[in-house]
């Protein structure tokens, strides 16, 4: 993580934007500490529409892929092992 002094963040807007809209967040920092983040605008946006719950994660994970499950043919049918099983009492 490489933290650029705010001053030199002044300087150097344009050239930071830039690189941030290539996928590289820009930490900024204010007195030997990081106190903000230059992000692009999409990555921006993804971290808005995080779902929230563990349910809504994979409501949105099963509406992205529902296609995909709906066509699938090979359903799972673990292997079981037909032998009797061991002795058993308490």
């Amino acid at each position: 993580m490489n933290n650029i002094p705010f001053s030199q963040v002044r300087a150097n807007l344009a050239q930071l934007i830039q690189q941030s809209k290539q996928g590289q967040p820009i930490f900024i920092s204010q007195r030997g500490q990081t106190s903000a983040v230059l992000l692009s605008f999409n990555d921006y946006q993804k971290l808005g529409n995080q779902p929230q719950t563990l349910m809504q994660a994979w409501s949105a994970w099963h509406q992205q892929h529902i296609q995909d499950l709906q066509n699938e043919t090979d359903d799972f049918q673990p292997e079981r092992s037909q032998e009797q099983g061991r002795d058993f009492s308490w």
